[in-house]
């Protein structure tokens, strides 16, 4: 049966349905992790057709404050501001999308199979594509909607491979320039498809017939377009107006970058060989996060660095022997080795120490090598082969599903990801600044310090396992803010300004905590340290209340005019402004900021009133009595507006 379902001419659509139905409990899920910088946060892409420009000439995470991430992947936030534009922010529609694309690499990638395995492999192609879709380890790039720069790389990839495969295996030469396209919009997805350019010749390689000399052609044509790629991609990075972000190698994010000793540089890279195959085999414990200090930096002399170095010189031995023999679990040990070449950490640090995501190509080679083995030992045991093999896609489809219901929204992810990420400082910080804010949306006090004090338990490890953790001072700083723990929240914040003087944003927090316990004039000078370095309405409009409070009206007048230069149509601020010259004795400038207010909104009652005011002080009655009665018109039960024309009434008797 398996057999006669593997040679039906629609046998791919088997598997784009199976996987579609593997991830269809993910439709319904909301944003999660860095769905919120790449997509909702991101200016060029929540301007829709309008921010395409954008997106095409700047960096990925350029639409955030200008942040420059060093990278250059137009081609997946293209399709979120398409989705912007005509659907609004609709996760369920991006979810859907994600789940199409990772069905149609299924579909794909047993088209791919069934074109290079010989006849008597088929079973390999059938049940490889079968435990590719299954597998858990992929649970990251399609629940996470901004992954979708992953598969749309594996696309493109095995888009070209076929156009190749349609070229140099079915001779249809017309079909090459396909081929090179799908291959350009790979790059375009994801800069690591760089690799593909060796990974697509070694997937042909599997093909008796091929030779080497029909691969030249495609292999350079790759090459150029990607030494062109990256010459523009470089050309996008370096023109940005920051340069890139110096934080993305720190210890937090990949201790192997900050670590300056070779032996635990290759030490821990080695040892990360190692446990993405252990992922790979059994994928028990996902995690949305692998920073410091989950996987400890290790030197290559200790047992884990050499089992690490040992498993990686075989696969290399394999691959080699794979290669020069087109033995396929060798040419697979290559492709393997080659696609995950460049987030090894063994060529060049990245900005990532350890991911799930990054084995999402790899993986094809695992789950087809797998697939071959079992193939290769029990061909004639087709009981117990299939046994295995029913068993393997029950677990790992189990896993699969019940590991997509974490991805539903940060606060599900972090709280599943918390006990088994315990020693990671970020996953910390995650599942309490997620607690935080779980307070900050409930009315029932007692849950709500419930909240606020696990919240605080578990960014005080963050600050403990990295006591660099600079955001997570910040955010436990918050949270005895909300608590209403003013004198602890202010001292988290001067520790935090004393260890790092540079954290700007810490200066405009503490300075709230000060206002909120009546301290104005230490509250200014630490807006005024903010505002040196981040011009800001919320904060010029706290210090011109602040200067008002402390009677220097000449001060506060000068705040709300800069906050005037920035926001020209903030109605408050002319409202402030037109007081300050009102209690500095000039009424008639006051009356022409009230004026400007009024311009702005005709419907503004402080301004009628504060107008009027002006016209007493200036003796102008009539157009005092014209103020209060437009007053009247828009609250008819004023009753300072009542009295005072009362008043106006009797002294004109």
């Amino acid at each position: 049966m398996i057999n006669k379902l593997i040679r039906h001419q629609y046998a791919e659509w088997l598997f784009f349905i199976v996987a579609f139905l593997l991830y269809a409990n993910t439709l319904n899920h909301e944003y999660t992790l860095d769905d919120f910088a790449v997509i909702l946060d991101n200016t060029n892409v929540n301007s829709g057709f309008a921010g395409i420009k954008k997106i095409l000439t700047t960096n990925l995470l350029h639409g955030v404050a200008g942040f420059n991430d060093g990278l250059y992947r137009p081609i997946a936030p293209l399709t979120f501001a398409i989705e912007y534009e005509l659907f609004g922010q609709k996760p369920s529609i991006s979810h859907f999308i994600n789940i199409t694309l990772f069905a149609s690499i299924c579909l794909l990638l047993f088209k791919n199979l069934k074109a290079l395995l010989p006849e008597s492999l088929l079973a390999v192609a059938f049940f490889g594509t079968l435990i590719y879709a299954f597998h858990p380890i992929h649970t990251e790039v399609v629940a996470n909607i901004k992954s979708r720069d992953e598969l749309f790389a594996t696309v493109f990839l095995l888009s070209s491979l076929w156009f190749f495969i349609k070229t140099i295996v079915f001779d249809n030469k017309s079909q090459l320039t396909f081929a090179f396209l799908f291959y350009a919009l790979a790059l375009f997805s994801k800069e690591s498809a760089i690799t593909y350019f060796a990974v697509i010749p070694l997937l042909l390689w599997i093909k008796k017939d091929v030779s080497l000399k029909q691969l030249l052609l495609p292999t350079i044509g790759m090459l150029v377009l990607s030494i062109g790629f990256y010459a523009f991609h470089d050309y996008i990075i370096s023109s940005m107006a920051k340069p890139i972000d110096a934080g993305l190698f720190d210890v937090l994010n990949n201790p192997i970058a900050a670590a300056n000793d070779p032996l635990i540089q290759y030490g821990t890279a080695f040892y990360l060989q190692l446990l993405y195959l252990g992922k790979l085999f059994l994928p028990i414990e996902l995690l949305h996060d692998y920073s410091y200090n989950l996987i400890p930096t290790i030197s290559i002399a200790t047992a884990k660095g050499i089992s690490g170095l040992i498993v990686f010189l075989l696969l290399v031995i394999g691959a080699i022997y794979g290669v020069l023999k087109r033995n396929i679990l060798g040419i697979l040990c290559a492709f393997y080795l080659v696609s995950i070449a460049v987030v090894s950490q063994l060529i060049i640090p990245i900005g990532a120490l350890f991911a799930e995501r990054f084995l999402f190509v790899p993986s094809i080679a695992f789950c087809i090598g797998l697939a071959y083995i079992l193939h290769y030992f029990l061909h004639n045991k087709q009981a117990t082969f299939n046994g295995i093999l029913v068993v393997a896609l029950l677990l790992y489809g189990s896993k699969t599903i019940s590991r997509n219901a974490d991805w539903k929204n940060n606060q599900t992810l972090y709280a599943a990801d918390i006990e088994a990420g315990g020693a990671s400082a970020r996953i910390n910080y995650n599942y309490g600044s997620t607690l935080t804010q779980l307070g900050n949306s409930v009315s029932d006090q007692l849950k709500r310090r419930e909240y606020y004090n696990q919240s605080a338990v578990y960014l005080q490890k963050a600050i403990e396992i990295y006591p660099k953790y600079w955001d997570a001072y910040n955010n436990l700083g918050l949270v005895y803010k909300y608590d209403n723990k003013l004198e602890l929240s202010e001292k988290v914040f001067e520790l935090l300004l004393q260890k790092n003087p540079t954290y700007t944003k810490g200066y405009f927090n503490i300075a709230t905590v000060e206002l909120a316990q009546e301290k104005g004039k230490e509250a200014l000078d630490h807006f005024i340290a903010y505002t040196n370095v981040v011009p800001s309405v919320e904060a010029y409009s706290s210090m011109g209340n602040i200067a008002g409070s402390l009677n220097d009206f000449e001060l506060a007048k000068i705040y709300f005019l800069k906050v005037i230069d920035i926001q020209p149509n903030n109605i408050e601020a002319y409202n402030y402004v037109g007081t300050a010259e009102g209690l500095l004795g000039n009424p008639s400038r006051a009356v022409e900021y009230y004026k400007k207010a009024l311009q702005l909104d005709p419907r503004n009652i402080e301004a009628y009133f504060n107008l009027a005011i002006s016209y007493s002080q200036l003796g102008e009655l009539e157009k005092e009595k014209v103020a209060l009665n437009a007053v009247l018109k828009l609250s008819p039960n004023n009753v300072q507006a009542k009295n005072r024309l009362q008043e106006l009434d009797n002294l004109q008797r």
